[in-house]
């Protein structure tokens, strides 16, 4: 996360990692920061957690997205054709986001292709990587490959409560417990109270201690709290050792005789869980500055009508603008050569259906002429007769946009 840009009062206080965490529990309202404490907000944290983990990863990449988009258009037209590229799970090529730019036309601020990859790595693919959200690989030529481990496309059934939820663990004789990335969020908000957390890779893997008991002792839970969890979801039970040395530290804790007031709060029953939804209170909360500040833009307080954008818009016929029409190859040539100046579109009828042209260019062709352009996103040549039927489009006007 070091290559990320974020703004925060305290900074010598707080690490990155502190800050992100905190910021989007405050956004989401899972914890309310009162004048001198912080107070937990239990039953909108149960209910985020009882959400599936589909839903629950699609909140905290909405505000990854507002915190953390990159300024540079360019990354911006990388990050919104990465979700299409490939399915949850399917790998894609990197080199397809480069090339995808190239092909679009899209300036990468002067960057050769190499230099903008590493920067995009760095302030936005590396730190999905490290948030578990995706995943890199090289092939054999050492391209570098992606895929996505969390789903982006969420259904309206996936914003109830999750009904089959993964609850196994793997609790092994050497005080392990190896979880699934599927576990469930309030399965795994119990595990980390009492294991300590190692690594998330394909699985996660936690450890128990005694310092990790202690502190679940500190929270509330008991000696039978946490064997109760491993037999009852551990997939070959828990093994004698592990149980034998868990009572025994709890009866060392019990004669300490002393516990702290619980901080990690257990969890409640799913039937009486409310489903999820975005605090309005705290929409504008949140420890990280703004990415986007107001005070970077000008304001403007008279907009131009819609129609000042196309110089000498009522020279046109509208006729242009109202149905696809076969013309004259010389009305074809007006048509884009006006779709060019004004940096808009066409759409043609081929074969009964409808495709979009940006025209980049008019190139003569013996005695005839072609067009340069993007046929649905792919660069490439159209002659006069493969744009007999056509319409411009002009934005703000009749594209649907009104």
């Amino acid at each position: 996360l070091e290559h990320i840009t974020v703004h925060y009062s305290e900074r010598d206080l707080y690490s990155i990692p502190f800050a992100i965490v905190y910021d989007m529990a405050l956004r989401l309202g899972l914890i309310e920061l009162m004048a001198d404490k912080v107070v937990l907000k239990r039953n909108q944290i149960h209910s985020f957690f009882a959400q599936s983990n589909e839903r629950i990863h699609h909140c905290l990449y909405t505000i990854w997205l507002m915190r953390f988009l990159p300024r540079q258009a360019w990354m911006q037209h990388a990050i919104a054709v990465m979700v299409p590229f490939a399915p949850l799970g399917q790998w894609f090529c990197l080199d397809q986001i480069a090339e995808y730019l190239k092909t679009n036309e899209i300036t990468m601020d002067n960057l050769e292709k190499e230099e903008a990859m590493i920067q995009f790595k760095q302030q936005w693919i590396h730190p999905l990587v490290a948030l578990g959200w995706l995943e890199l690989g090289k092939d054999s030529q050492s391209n570098e490959w992606g895929r996505w481990l969390i789903s982006l496309n969420i259904s309206n059934s996936s914003q109830h409560l999750q009904v089959n939820r993964e609850h196994e663990v793997l609790v092994q004789p050497n005080f392990e417990i190896i979880a699934p990335l599927t576990l469930s969020i309030e399965y795994r908000w119990e595990l980390e109270c009492f294991a300590e957390h190692v690594q998330t890779d394909r699985v996660s893997r936690y450890v128990l201690t005694k310092d990790s008991l202690d502190r679940a002792y500190k929270n509330g839970r008991t000696v039978g709290d946490i064997t109760g969890y491993l037999q009852k979801y551990g997939k070959y039970g828990i093994p004698e050792n592990v149980e034998v040395t868990i009572a025994q530290w709890g009866k060392q804790f019990e004669v300490e005789g002393w516990r702290k007031p619980p901080f990690y709060p257990k969890w409640a029953a799913t039937e009486h869980i409310q489903p999820f939804a975005w605090p309005k209170e705290a929409t504008n909360k949140g420890m990280l500055s703004p990415r986007f500040d107001s005070d970077d833009y000008e304001e403007v307080t008279n907009l131009p009508k819609i129609e000042a954008m196309y110089d000498k818009l009522a020279e046109i016929p509208p006729i242009w603008l109202k149905d696809h029409r076969e013309y004259h190859i010389s009305v074809r040539k007006e048509i884009i050569t006006k779709a060019i100046e004004w940096k808009t579109y066409i759409r043609i009828r081929e074969t009964g259906q409808l495709k979009t042209v940006i025209p980049k260019e008019i190139i003569p062709n013996h005695g005839s002429w072609n067009v340069q352009c993007l046929l649905d996103g792919r660069k490439t040549q159209l002659s006069p007769d493969d744009l007999k039927s056509l319409l411009l489009i002009l934005p703000g006007i009749n594209d649907g946009s009104e």
